[in-house]
């Protein structure tokens, strides 16, 4: 379907409109930027009704309207023109859950299936089906909260059930009742999400809805369990098989009751914290967050009692096969199936994975919609294969092999944390520094909550903060750097000025001087990012503000005074770098893909060098100079990393192709120690590692996952190259053991 993006502009004045980010039967949708607040969205197209069935657009946009929910996505606003419907939505720059298949691990799975769940519940509440619920209309954000989309298809109920007209939705996630046009209902939805957690779990859609209980063969013996199904542990796998009933009535009758079978049966499986174990972050109600931290399940508690088949939310729950072990904390013995083995691993605090048959399909069997192009970061299928980790192999006598499964490891996180996240900032941690002061560890840290803060991190596992929070001028720190000396600290502020703070006592450090205005944006920019740096000895001080670059004489540091008049600037969201060599090399980026190189070996006669036309599109927010000023790396908001040689400062010359992991803005970048490796932060909320060494083929390495639950905004790496800190959006700083990241060795054929 063809738009003119021109009319979409026209519809939508408040909006800046970005590149296509996605498309599929229903239209497209395009990456957008409110003026006004700033803030990144996604842009449904839709023509008036949509391909394959009759149901106006714009109903989508009304129901989503509907909903207050942290795992529904929210809807901003909506546009009618004459043939032309626009949804604004929040932007999931985090993916599909179809790109993590195969790569989350079994409590990972069952907290996402808790997570739709709740979604689902409150839909329901609301007499609003999904009717496809499927991997694909499952998104994530950059802090890894799942949040069910695309309610295109939705249908209101009417009591508690609702007829059919015609046949919608994904056909391998459809239940009998809405294959064949029967009346659906909340069962319904929890079929399919009961489809996607068995292809979560095993790689694989099952083949069909479960006949009636019982499950016996010709021979009336009962049926074997599914070999898909081995490797996930009996509790577990009774509630998706319950769910997966052919009749309606025996499959769980609310997602509540759904939610509450799997939050307890993933208790018994996987002990008590499991859902703390996870990676994906939920909000429940407070009856299922209960369920999670249960010792037994229903189901469990049943069958171990040798009782009657439990009934949870009106529906019959079956026993797990007879010899699995259901309750946690059992050793498997001989005869013990390998599903056991990995649900007792796992309550033994190593969480099984989700294992995946090599090659096997998801079994859609369906063209997938196109996503957006900033999720397109998925694990590489090479990397899920080295990171097969575990192999069960259980023989009963006679040397039967009774059950094989594989199971993957969650791809590694290249460095440890160090101590406990840092928790005193209220909000974003813009900017973060180490001191060079050999006698001393010591971090610095800016924030939007309006102070700089110093922190002790001469243990890095007992990190603390030092001294009383140092105030900005306005809400908001935006960069902290120290003198090469270690005695001074100067801040920027969002209101445009700088503050010089000695810090020789980092216990009782205090103010030098009055604050330094060195950039009033004006009504274009109310609020003004600073960038400081120090340069050369320590004698001169850098400062950028959106339209001008100053250079300053700190010689005496109660009063500076400007080296020569201001360099003129070229971006609101200005970010300087200085060379380590001397801070010979002076650095500017920020809103644009220009970037700006001087040389400032006497800084009171900068000489330009250099206006980078970058080739990023959009703004280019990082920048790096390598030790040795021969390498330098840019990265922005397109999520590359584009790679320079700068041997000739007045003629960077790209080398190699841009690279792209990141799954969404690339804010941060520098180089450790002897320049051989980068690594980068990115609002995906992990940070990048990557090999420079053959300049003309910089390689992956892999991700750092933070637990940041929200952007990556800031990093600084000790003196000594052993500690790398980070902070975020969400007011956190983590340390981290740097040591071993200039030795990581990239993937094959990365």
């Amino acid at each position: 379907m063809f738009i003119d993006p021109e009319r979409v502009a026209a519809a939508l004045p408040a909006y800046d409109l970005g590149p296509e980010v996605g498309s599929g039967a229903f239209g497209f949708v395009l990456e957008g930027r409110h003026r006004g607040l700033d803030r990144v969205v996604a842009i449904k197209v839709m023509p008036t009704r949509r391909r394959h069935h009759t149901l106006d657009s714009s109903v989508e946009a009304r129901i989503l309207a509907r909903f207050d929910h942290p795992h529904i996505i929210r809807v901003h606003d909506y546009v009618q023109t004459d043939d032309l419907h626009l949804i604004v939505m929040e932007m999931m720059a985090g993916g599909t859950l179809d790109d993590r298949k195969g790569v989350l691990t079994q409590l990972d799975a069952c907290a996402v299936g808790l997570a739709v769940a709740d979604a689902l519940t409150c839909a329901h509440s609301k007499g609003i089906l999904h009717r496809d619920i499927k991997p694909e209309n499952m998104l994530f954000d950059t802090t890894g909260l799942v949040k069910v989309a695309d309610f295109g298809i939705a249908k209101l109920m009417s009591g508690a059930a609702g007829p059919t007209s015609t046949l919608v939705g994904t056909r391998h996630f459809m239940p009998p009742e809405q294959l064949h046009g029967g009346p659906l209902s909340a069962a319904t939805d929890v079929y399919a999400l009961s489809v996607v957690l068995h292809l979560l779990l095993t790689g694989e859609v099952p083949p069909g809805p479960i006949p009636p209980r019982p499950l016996l063969a010709s021979d009336g013996r009962e049926h074997p369990v599914p070999p898909a199904l081995r490797a996930v542990p009996g509790p577990v796998r009774a509630v998706i098989q319950a769910a997966l009933a052919e009749d309606p009535a025996d499959r769980p009758q609310t997602a509540r009751g759904f939610a509450l079978a799997l939050a307890g049966a993933a208790a018994a499986a996987y002990g008590p914290g499991w859902l703390a174990r996870a990676d994906v972050p939920v909000h429940l109600h407070e009856d299922v967050r209960a369920a999670t931290t249960a010792t037994t399940t229903p189901a469990t508690t049943a069958s171990l009692a040798g009782g009657q088949p439990p009934v949870v939310d009106g529906t019959v729950l079956p026993f797990p096969a007879s010899g699995e072990a259901p309750a946690h904390g059992r050793t498997p013995g001989p005869a013990t199936s390998a599903a056991s083995a990995s649900a007792s691993a796992a309550s033994a605090g190593k969480p099984g994975t989700v294992p995946r048959k090599p090659g096997s399909s998801d079994g859609l069997g369906q063209r997938r919609h196109a996503r957006p192009r900033s999720h397109r970061t998925a694990p590489p299928r090479r990397l899920l294969a080295a990171s097969l980790a575990l192999l069960f192999i259980t023989v009963v006598a006679g040397g039967t092999v009774l059950a094989v499964a594989l199971s993957h490891d969650r791809p590694r996180s290249l460095a440890a944390p160090l101590g406990e996240p840092l928790t005193e900032h209220t909000d974003w941690v813009v900017s973060l520094a180490f001191s060079p002061s050999p006698s001393k560890r010591i971090l610095a840290s800016g924030s939007k909550d309006g102070t700089a803060r110093l922190w002790d991190v001469s243990d890095p596992a007992a990190p603390y903060p030092i001294g009383p929070p140092l105030p900005g001028t306005s809400p908001g720190v935006t960069s902290v750097a120290f003198s090469p000396d270690g005695r001074t600290l100067a801040s920027g502020n969002w209101d445009g000025t700088v503050r010089l703070w000695d810090v020789t006592d980092p216990k009782a450090p205090f103010s030098l001087g009055a604050p330094l205005s060195v950039d009033v944006g004006g009504p274009r920019y109310p609020e003004t990012l600073v960038s400081v740096v120090f340069l050369a000895d320590g004698s001169a001080l850098a400062s950028a503000g959106p339209t001008q670059t100053t250079l300053w004489n700190v010689t005496d540091r109660q009063r500076p005074t400007p080296l020569g008049p201001p360099i003129p600037g070229h971006t609101r969201l200005a970010r300087l770098v200085g060379a380590d060599v001397g801070g010979a090399v002076l650095g500017r980026v920020g809103e644009g893909s220009t970037v700006r190189l001087w040389r400032v070996a006497d800084p009171a006669r900068p000489e330009a060098l250099s206006v980078l036309s970058s080739g990023h599109v959009g703004d280019v927010n990082a920048l790096a100079l390598s030790p040795d000023q021969r390498t330098m790396v840019t990265g922005g908001a397109d999520t590359d990393l584009r790679v320079w040689d700068v041997t000739d400062l007045r003629h960077p010359r790209l080398l190699g192709k841009p690279l792209s992991r990141h799954q969404s803005t690339l804010w941060t970048a520098l180089f450790l120690a002897g320049g051989r490796t980068v690594v980068t932060a990115s609002y995906d909320g992990t940070v990048g590692v990557w090999d420079v060494r053959d300049r003309e083929h910089a390689r992956y390495v892999g991700p750092i996952r933070t637990r940041h639950t929200d952007w990556l905004l800031s990093m600084a790496l000790s003196p000594d190259g052993r500690i790398l800190a980070t902070g975020g959006k969400d007011g956190t700083i983590q340390l981290w053991n740097a040591a071993g990241l200039t030795d990581a060795t990239p993937p094959e054929n990365s």
